[in-house]
């Protein structure tokens, strides 16, 4: 059966329709996370996502660009991670940088959204969550040494 009811029209409407929000979705990423760029260590990061199981679902690394970006470079340090979002100042930034926030991604993956969202958030008001362990910033910081 051919026509405007068939299996074959339908599943042209489909990846028509699917390209498009595709399309859409990866623009509004990039106006509000900003371009993805590659991870310059980015042998050592798959290696890693391997190791964790993570596969090819691993982080998109971002430069600070756009709304979000923008916040990122004035509220937080070198970088930030918001859900499988990685945001980077600058390409140019150190290893420990990519590295770091990295490990917050895998973090997120281990807790909940909700629950790493909340933790991280408390600890940027606790000078010490870097160098006290028990803390997501020091387990960050320990991915990053080793």
């Amino acid at each position: 059966m051919r026509g405007k009811g068939s299996f074959e029209a339908g599943f042209k409407r489909g990846a028509i329709r699917g390209a498009a929000f595709g399309a859409i979705a990866a623009g509004v990423q990039i106006v509000l996370l900003g371009p993805a760029v590659r991870a310059p260590y980015s042998e050592d990061i798959e290696m890693a996502n391997r190791a964790y199981g993570i596969g090819s679902y691993g982080p998109v690394y971002r430069r600070a660009w756009g709304p979000l970006g923008i916040v990122t470079r004035v509220f937080w340090r070198p970088g930030a991670a918001f859900g499988r979002n990685i945001i980077i100042k600058a390409t140019g930034e150190a290893r420990d940088v990519f590295e770091h926030e990295t490990a917050h991604y895998y973090q997120q993956l281990l807790l909940s959204p909700t629950t790493w969202t909340a933790r991280i958030i408390t600890e940027q008001f606790i000078p010490s969550a870097y160098t006290t362990p028990g803390y997501l910033e020091w387990g960050a910081e320990m991915f990053r040494i080793y």
